[in-house]
């Protein structure tokens, strides 16, 4: 899927740009994967580099934009492909005063190719004027950064094996960066066959609970004044605890945000709804 989406992301490299390839150590080195992109690695359009950062998404990602040489960084997933005309369109946010921004993606199913599909007539939305879940953008969503802004905020967080991309658009909201949505399609999503083979769903609830507690310390702060988002991220934090089934932690949980009563019974329908269902029936 490598050779794929460093084809795709190739595609539609503007002049002057550069593809980064962030090996994070993996069984069978990048290079080997990439050896068909001899005249790309020539030129400097392609770069394959080793992850110096520490092991896992966010270290590697942030080593890539420590490498990058331009001043857009444009994130791309090892199985997705890239629309054709998606950063030519980047680069026209950046010009017009944005400092990030993400995109509509389009499915397809693994083991088959989508469908060409060019975006029509499209209106671009101010972030600021969405509500808070739809300011938060997946980096598997054509997330766009200027470089010197994600430097700015101190990049992804390295200890969030998951969830780093909501923590990531938390800083930049609370650094007051000017962020563009569009439902422009930005990337082609592989779904695979099995659903944990992503990596999000393939975390245990417990462990996705605990980093959605952090962003809720880490960010304290700052929710206190932002209702939406307070409530939002307590809500996913206590949605992660009830698909563990475990009672003691979910009451537990339920008492360290000091939740009102329409939590703790979100919470505990919750609980009982997948204790119903049983752990293997959901993701």
């Amino acid at each position: 899927m490598l050779y794929g989406s460093v084809s795709s992301a190739l595609a539609a490299l503007p002049i002057r740009g550069e593809v980064i390839v962030v090996d994070d150590h993996s069984i069978t080195p990048a290079t080997k994967i990439l050896e068909g992109f001899e005249s790309d690695l020539e030129q400097g359009r392609l770069r394959i580099v080793l992850n110096r950062m520490g092991n896992g998404p966010a270290a590697a990602r942030n080593h890539g934009v420590s490498e990058a040489l331009g001043q857009i960084v444009l994130f791309l997933d090892d199985d997705d492909l890239m629309h054709p005309s998606y950063p030519g369109f980047v680069l026209e946010m950046q010009a017009l005063g944005y400092a990030y921004g993400f995109a509509a993606i389009k499915r397809f199913q693994d083991g088959t190719q989508p469908v060409a599909q060019l975006a029509g007539d499209v209106t671009e939305v101010p972030l600021a004027d969405l509500s808070f879940k739809k300011q938060i953008g997946g980096l598997g969503c054509g997330f766009w950064v200027k470089r010197e802004v994600f430097n700015s905020i101190g990049g992804i967080n390295p200890a969030l094996r998951v969830n780093e991309d909501t923590d990531l658009s938390l800083r930049l909201l609370k650094s007051g960066a000017r962020g563009v949505f569009s439902p422009r399609l930005a990337i082609y999503v592989r779904d695979h066959a099995s659903p944990a083979a992503h990596l999000t769903n393939g975390t245990p609830a417990a462990l996705r609970a605990k980093y959605f507690k952090i962003l809720l310390h880490e960010h304290r702060a700052w929710l206190g004044s932002q209702r939406d988002a307070r409530e939002f991220l307590m809500r996913r934090y206590v949605k992660m605890l009830t698909k563990t089934l475990n009672l003691r932690e979910l009451v537990g949980g339920l008492r360290w945000l000091g939740a009102d009563l329409s939590l703790w019974i979100y919470g505990l329908a919750n609980y009982l709804m997948y204790r119903i269902k049983g752990k293997d029936n959901f993701h």
